[in-house]
């Protein structure tokens, strides 16, 4: 064995150990694991560990990352996500189980601007796990469904994991921003699809009935009060048509040029213009322009998440930076090698099973971080593309609130619900949730399921 393998090995163990046996949170944990894989080269360790914190601390994710954290503050202050599940509720009240359907929506919703697993199951819990008690569901059930529906965090454009895999040196040029979601959306849709008959079968199951006309608000009610609300999607909607498609095509034909398309970073500009958007829709909800008081207070309410977010990020493409000065890149050929002359499809049940089990004590990002070069290398090794090879990565290391011990987005959403026993739902999110991303992600991989072609 390599020192490129011990090393992920290594890495993978400590993770484990400090974030699901001493309860650090994941950025500790990375930082301590990031540290612990130098010791296999003590002699260059200060050399290592110079030019790997520089890389992390460059990475192009950084800003984005730091941005969606800010972004995911204004949300919560402004409500605009209670204004667009007004609209969904008044278009969909009169279906059985709506408020089941709804915060699938929601979760849709959230995980194509936020992407944050526990971050769904709040906000989509506080909104709709009482109503779904209300009309019907139990208690387990509500909280099943979402925390199961975390399951589109990771698994819907974009998401931090998706940026931290585009920085990962192994992935790293294979495939552009827009590509990669455009794969991730065609990906993501089998799962949304997945989780409406989920909660279709849950509304059969308990013979759910519809709800109550005037516990709605009226359609025309909701969208006067939060028809701006749907600017939201025209910040992912607008650099992804000047970036690809036949809009991007004709700007570059024009003085713009090829060079002005090619530097349009959507990485930058999604968190940029969805900010922008959600501080215009409601700024009613936030300090005035000029109360630099009111911003700095906003700011320091929530600034412990950013060492988290931005540490996870740095230590991740550290650790990614010292793996492959140890010769990882030449350990999994060798160790894949033999890989060449299996089905796609057994390759990736093998990625989709290594995944799973690390996504029970870590996270999403955790488990990309731990495994993101490794999988997407041996995936791309029997002919998968890039794109479908993440997509299914991120389908597997979306179930990070399906696989036991850890969930923090069950323990979450059970607080929200009441539930006195969480672990009374992860026999239906196993089976329900987990065991079905696995199946898509298998699926996609071996070419079953049609994706496209980047």
């Amino acid at each position: 064995m390599g020192p490129g393998l011990l090393s992920l090995i290594i890495f993978i163990g400590v993770i484990i150990i400090v974030n699901a046996v001493l309860k650090q949170n994941i950025a500790i944990a990375m930082g301590v694991a990031w540290l612990a894989t130098m010791l296999l080269d003590v002699r260059n360790f200060g050399t290592m560990f110079v030019t790997s914190l520089w890389d992390g601390i460059i990475g192009d994710v950084i800003f984005p990352s730091m941005c969606f954290g800010f972004m995911a503050v204004l949300m919560n202050r402004t409500g605009i996500i209670r204004r667009l599940v007004n609209i969904l509720n008044a278009i969909f009240w009169r279906i059985r189980g709506s408020a089941g359907y709804v915060s699938t929506m929601t979760s849709v919703l959230l995980g194509m601007v936020t992407g944050s697993g526990p971050g769904i199951s709040a906000v989509s819990g506080a909104i709709t796990i009482p109503w779904m008690e209300n009309s019907g569901f139990s208690k387990k059930v509500a909280t099943t469904i979402v925390t199961g529906n975390v399951t589109l965090a990771a698994s819907t454009p974009p998401s931090t994991s998706m940026f931290m895999l585009l920085a990962m040196p192994a992935i790293a040029g294979t495939i552009s921003a827009g590509d990669l979601y455009i794969s991730l959306l065609a990906g993501g849709a089998y799962v949304v699809i997945a989780r409406f008959i989920t909660v279709w079968f849950y509304i059969r199951k308990l013979d759910i009935q519809p709800v109550k006309r005037e516990d709605v608000m009226p359609l025309r009610q909701a969208l006067k009060e939060g028809w701006k609300s749907l600017f939201i999607f025209l910040g992912v909607l607008v650099p992804l048509l000047l970036t690809t498609g036949p809009i991007s095509d004709l700007l570059a034909s024009t003085p713009f040029g090829e060079a002005g398309v090619d530097s349009i970073d959507m990485m930058v500009w999604i968190p940029v213009l969805l900010s922008v958007i959600i501080m215009l829709e409601g700024k009613a909800y936030l300090p005035k322009w000029t109360d630099v008081k009111g911003w700095l207070n906003l700011i320091r309410a929530d600034i412990m998440n950013y060492p988290i977010i931005g540490g996870t990020i740095i230590f991740s493409i550290a650790a990614s930076s010292v793996m492959a000065d140890l010769g990882i890149g030449a350990d999994m050929e060798a160790l894949f090698g033999h890989l060449s002359g299996m089905s796609p499809i057994i390759t990736v049940m093998l990625a989709g099973i290594l995944i799973l089990i690390v996504a029970g004590p870590l996270n999403t990002t955790g488990t990309i971080a731990a495994l993101g070069s490794v999988c997407f290398v041996a995936l791309t090794s029997v002919g998968i593309s890039p794109g479908t090879a993440i997509s299914a990565m991120l389908i597997f290391g979306a179930t990070e609130g399906c696989i036991p011990p850890a969930s923090a987005p069950l323990f979450i959403a059970a607080g929200i619900s009441g539930l006195k026993d969480p672990s009374v739902c992860f026999k239906d999110l196993v089976l329900y949730y987990g065991l079905i991303n696995f199946v898509i992600g298998v699926l996609i991989g071996g070419g079953i399921l049609p994706m496209p072609a980047f």
